[in-house]
């Protein structure tokens, strides 16, 4: 797994491979109900992994990837793994560079139900309904946002990687909502905390399927045998709730400390 443990805390050189068997599981994904595209799964290093570049599992890049926008940047999400959807291009005319790369946080047992229907629009924390997206894998690791599974001594967190056709779609940018501020920077490559929350507003209870302009592409895996609280990249997820707290509702659990999350 390329991890060492000292002082309570643990560092990642690179992702762990993840097999569709393992998390075939009621409390993990519904694996049979989605269309995979195993070419194109992937996983992503650090700049500290001595195996960089030399087989699928171990891709890096520095600094925002050439071919993506300012506006949408996008950055090797490190110590993930990806499972490739089989996207149907044909019932999308327009897919091509205009679409990019952003995430969304949630809990694996949805993650069928949105590949199928889309994703459903709500009212959180901003005051009108919308479909809350991240240019940052980091922040949408949050529990909050992708919810924590132990299984086999294993812990796991899903992010849904999603293409966003940004010509029919103009995101609002928003600073983040956990309560950081300028107690330091959530994610490196977004200095002040600034751009990490993209909000598509819609219809309350509306469904955005991929022809209106949001497509997942992928599910991103987080696998490692310790909490995940302990990676030093945690340290700003208890500014929000306490350890006890997000432990208590955002691991293994439905969460009950508010009404709408992401």
């Amino acid at each position: 797994m390329g991890n060492s443990h000292s002082d309570g805390q643990a560092e990642l050189c690179c992702c762990v491979p993840v097999t569709y068997e393992e998390i075939d599981h009621e409390t993990l994904v519904h694996v049979k109900r989605i269309r995979w595209n195993g070419q194109y799964n992937r996983g992503y290093c650090t700049e500290n992994c001595t195996k960089i570049n030399m087989t699928a599992t171990h891709t890096y890049w520095k600094g925002r990837l050439a071919s993506s926008p300012e506006r949408f940047p996008y950055y090797v999400p490190s110590s993930w793994f990806r499972l490739s959807v089989q996207v149907d291009t044909t019932c999308l005319p327009d897919w091509g560079p205009n679409w990019h790369t952003l995430y969304h946080g949630t809990d694996p047992r949805n993650i069928h139900k949105i590949i199928e229907n889309g994703f459903r629009v709500r009212e959180c924390q901003h005051g009108f309904p919308a479909l809350y997206l991240s240019p940052s894998i980091q922040y949408c690791s949050h529990p909050r946002y992708a919810r924590v599974i132990s299984h086999k001594s294993m812990f796991f967190q899903f992010v849904l990687e999603v293409r966003v056709d940004i010509r029919k779609l103009q995101p609002l940018k928003k600073r983040e909502t956990l309560e950081v501020g300028v107690k330091g920077d959530i994610d490196p490559n977004f200095p002040n905390n600034e751009d990490l929350e993209f909000l598509l507003r819609a219809q309350e209870g509306k469904f955005i399927k991929s022809c209106e302009g949001v497509v997942v592409t992928g599910v991103m895996v987080r696998k490692i045998n310790f909490d995940p609280a302990l990676l030093p990249s945690s340290w700003w997820w208890c500014k929000w709730r306490t350890w006890v707290q997000i432990h208590h509702y955002y691991y293994n659990s439905t969460p009950k400390l508010e009404k709408h999350t992401q």
